[in-house]
């Protein structure tokens, strides 16, 4: 449950990204691709730290 919460809250970040992108157009949609790729690098390892974490209690 709390999973789906975290991802719920990350696809209204992107959409937010998306959305921004699509308004700014030329050397500032390179911006925001980068910092598009670093927020998912942190969900990424937000999910597998959790994920350990859970398989460690298991």
């Amino acid at each position: 449950m709390k999973d789906s919460a975290i991802l719920r809250q990350f696809i209204s970040i992107f959409t937010l990204f998306v959305e921004a992108t699509t308004r700014t157009q030329a050397e500032e949609c390179v911006l925001i691709s980068l910092l598009t790729l670093s927020v998912m690098a942190s969900f990424r390892s937000h999910y597998y730290t959790q994920l350990s974490a859970r398989q460690q209690r298991d």
